[in-house]
């Protein structure tokens, strides 16, 4: 299915702006005019939504974006029971091994979760779409790895463009011939401006989007793409300066509270 009317009249995106739509807004105008089998995929997308704000939980960060599948209420139960009725995750209530895991480990299982139901879905005309996107989460873990000389740990999501032990000992030159997109977001990695880092990762990203979508320009993938982008705009605005300094405030505050109760 060919969406014309709706893809063409979307906002252009471009990086660093500011998010032309909240995602409540995005579900309200996109579910007007999909098909019911589109609908389940479009659906499934907003999960990811859910999984960045169930990070947001697991690591006691106080980021939130609006517009997922599951409220804060019914993602706080989701993340102290481990069970979420009526969702890909509702399987989870039938693991008492993985409800009693920690919630950071759970996530992975999440994501795997994720990409295989998306798999499932869509068939071959997002595979290479959702190898990349594995590929860049596993580079992300590998490149931490490299950083502090670690084996590769448990947090790594099958169906990415390579085996575990190798995303934290792939350099930019063994991969640019086959796959030039991840050697350009790896190459991005080691930049010490972390401004620069993030933005040049974005635009690597988004380049990708456009030629995994430039024949099919109306497509359902094409769509997918252009969420993924709202998506990145909506974690930048998460980022910024403002909050970033009102973070550390709090972290210092913190630590200094703790100091001096030391003392008292």
């Amino acid at each position: 299915m060919h969406y014309f009317g709706l893809i063409s009249g979307l906002p252009v995106l471009k990086p660093l702006q500011s998010p032309p739509l909240s995602f409540v807004e995005a579900k309200e105008l996109i579910f007007q005019y999909l098909t019911d089998n589109d609908k389940e995929v479009i659906h499934h997308f907003f999960y990811q939504i859910d999984l960045i704000n169930f990070n947001s939980l697991a690591q006691d960060k106080p980021l939130w974006i609006e517009g997922g599948n599951l409220d804060k209420e019914g993602l706080e139960a989701w993340f102290k029971t481990g069970k979420i009725e009526d969702t890909l995750f509702g399987t989870e209530k039938q693991n008492v091994e993985l409800t009693e895991t920690p919630p950071i480990d759970r996530l992975q299982v999440y994501w795997e979760l994720f990409y295989k139901t998306l798999f499932s879905i869509t068939g071959s005309s997002f595979s290479e779409l959702i190898i990349f996107e594995i590929s860049l989460k596993n580079f992300f873990k590998g490149h931490l790895e490299r950083i502090i000389k670690s084996e590769p740990s448990i947090h790594f999501i099958e169906g990415g463009s390579f085996d575990r032990f190798a995303y934290n000992k792939l350099q930019i030159g063994d991969i640019q011939a086959e796959h030039p997109f991840l050697a350009s977001v790896l190459g991005a990695f080691d930049m010490k401006d972390p401004f620069d880092r993030e933005l040049k990762i974005l635009e690597q990203k988004w380049k990708f989007y456009d030629h995994n979508t430039f024949f099919e320009p109306f497509s359902l993938n094409a769509l997918f793409c252009w969420l993924l982008k709202l998506l990145d705009l909506h974690k930048w605005q998460l980022n910024n300066a403002e909050k970033g300094a009102m973070l550390i405030n709090e972290i210092e505050s913190e630590l200094l509270q703790k100091t001096q109760s030391k003392f008292i």
